[in-house]
């Protein structure tokens, strides 16, 4: 669930907000690459020295996006989890997924700063959209952790996020479990004052990254909250509302970054 969440609310969205598109599935090692895109690759795999997985996934998808060439993307359903892998806590996985995606946005600055039409990546077969996998789930967990989150990072998160981000989070942790909400349109700007943050060096970058983690619970549960129940035609749309959030706190997040 994790590679799907994080990519459904955070990368996919950041992503198409910064570079026009986006596909649905960011990491997991599903993607395919023509020779000659490989050929440049590499040439210029020092932009990835020392990276690793899921980071040089974020590198090679970015790099695509940011070509002259044709991408497409291919439903190829839900992929098994490896039954003698242990999976990774997440704040690790939040670090080393967002954080190569936040420094490439240092790097392509004069790229997203220009104003860029949305496209969509063509899809071949399937369904445009996966259900969310809530086997298993404990959402009330989740609201939990991020409830934990606002009260011992809290000093953290001011160094973090402007006072206006900070004053409409506060109120959440009073909501119910099953009445838990987090506004894609805050999320979003959530998202934009850690990636100014990261940019600034305002913290180790490290130790900025896994503070998301609360956070990023708190919206996933708010996610699988509204699409409890939903038609994959609902689901479409809660996802592109997604998508609409981080498009339109993009202006914010240009006038913040120097």
């Amino acid at each position: 669930m994790t590679e799907g969440t994080l990519t459904t609310n955070l990368l996919a969205p950041l992503t198409c907000a910064l570079y026009g598109r986006a596909g649905q599935q960011m990491v997991g090692g599903c993607a395919a690459l023509s020779g000659a895109l490989l050929q440049r690759l590499l040439a210029r795999t020092a932009e990835a020295e020392g990276w690793k997985a899921p980071a040089t996934e974020i590198w090679l998808t970015t790099t695509a996006l940011l070509s002259d060439g044709p991408v497409v993307q291919v439903h190829l359903g839900r992929r098994p989890r490896h039954p003698g892998r242990p999976p990774a806590d997440l704040p690790t996985i939040v670090a080393e997924t967002v954080g190569p995606l936040l420094t490439l946005m240092g790097r392509h600055r004069e790229v997203w700063q220009e104003a860029r039409d949305a496209r969509a990546v063509p899809l071949i077969g399937g369904p445009a959209t996966m259900l969310p996998d809530q086997g298993g789930v404990d959402v009330e967990r989740m609201v939990r952790a991020f409830r934990l989150g606002l009260k011992d990072l809290l000093p953290v998160w001011e160094q973090i996020m402007p006072d206006t981000t900070l004053t409409d989070l506060y109120p959440l942790p009073f909501l119910a479990p099953d009445e838990f909400r987090f506004a894609p349109r805050l999320w979003a700007r959530v998202v934009g004052g850690f990636a100014v943050a990261h940019h600034d060096r305002r913290l180790p970058r490290d130790h900025l990254l896994r503070a998301l983690t609360p956070l990023y619970l708190g919206r996933v549960a708010a996610f699988l909250l509204e699409t409890r129940d939903r038609s994959p035609a609902e689901i479409e749309q809660a996802v592109e509302e997604i998508a609409g959030a981080f498009e339109a706190e993009k202006p914010t997040l240009i006038g913040r970054w120097r």
